[in-house]
């Protein structure tokens, strides 16, 4: 009688720390300490579920995976941030679930553009992360390794014109598999490339809105030049597609051509 007690008791501290565990991991939002915030949050009746980033008025909305922790950028620089977890409730209504305020302190300049989220997403030792490395080794300078990065990425990858036809405004890019396919749509290419960049340590943003030469939602790249201290225009999607057909281009484009939407 005593072993089942003494069995009993063991199952309930068992499942008592697993339920532990698990609200830790479950239903959090953490300040990362670099830029980026992690949250996790599940919904008890399998609703969508948005998080709301927002600084002084400006406001950025995420879709949020359940299944997984969720990386995003505190992309407005240093101060207070309102972070809110937001569940459907009907229709185009949420509720906020879960909201947290945290406070911002660069330790570094332009380390938000520095790190993976959501949408520039590596880990050390992935493919993308190994040839980030490979192909700047050797290197000294970050325009020496800009360049080698940008040489490849409008080299190797061609656009992807029947993949537009198949996503939503719910896509994530993945820089791994971009590598791995060779192809993909211009959120793909500013993905991959950012990735590639912010291993070897060179801020990077990836850039969403309008180019004046074409009608639809784009996206693009911001790369920081250590020389200058400024923000370079780069688009390799159209710099693939001006190389595969002969047309002349230069590296850095006319921000002026460029109507930003959102920076990440």
């Amino acid at each position: 009688m005593r072993k089942i007690s003494a069995l009993i008791i063991t199952l309930v501290a068992v499942v008592m720390m697993t339920i532990g565990v698990s609200a830790q991991v479950i239903d959090s939002i953490e300040n990362l300490d670099n830029g980026t915030v992690a949250v996790r949050y599940e919904s008890e009746n399998g609703k969508a579920i948005k998080l709301m980033v927002e600084k002084s008025g400006e406001r950025f909305f995420y879709d949020l995976d359940e299944d997984s922790e969720s990386i995003l950028p505190l992309q407005s620089g240093e101060g207070t941030y309102r972070i809110c977890v937001l569940e459907q409730k009907a229709d185009n209504r949420y509720r906020v679930a879960l909201s947290k305020s945290i406070e911002y302190v660069a330790k570094a300049s332009n380390e938000c553009f520095t790190n993976p989220i959501d949408i520039i997403d590596w880990n050390e030792g992935d493919p993308i992360y190994e040839k980030a490395l490979a192909l700047t080794d050797g290197l000294e300078t970050d325009n020496e390794k800009i360049m080698a990065v940008y040489s490849f990425a409008i080299n190797a990858f061609d656009y992807d014109y029947d993949k537009i036809n198949h996503i939503d405004g719910s896509y994530v890019p993945d820089p791994n598999a971009m590598l791995e396919e060779k192809k993909g749509i211009c959120y793909d290419y500013s993905s991959a490339f950012a990735a590639m960049l912010r291993i070897n340590g060179i801020p990077t943003r990836l850039v969403k809105g309008y180019n004046n030469d074409i009608d639809v939602y784009h996206a693009w790249n911001q790369v920081y030049n250590s020389e200058t201290g400024l923000w370079m225009t780069v688009d390799t999607t159209f710099d693939a597609y001006y190389l595969d057909n002969g047309v002349d281009f230069s590296f850095e484009k006319n921000s002026a051509d460029y109507a930003v939407d959102q920076i990440f």
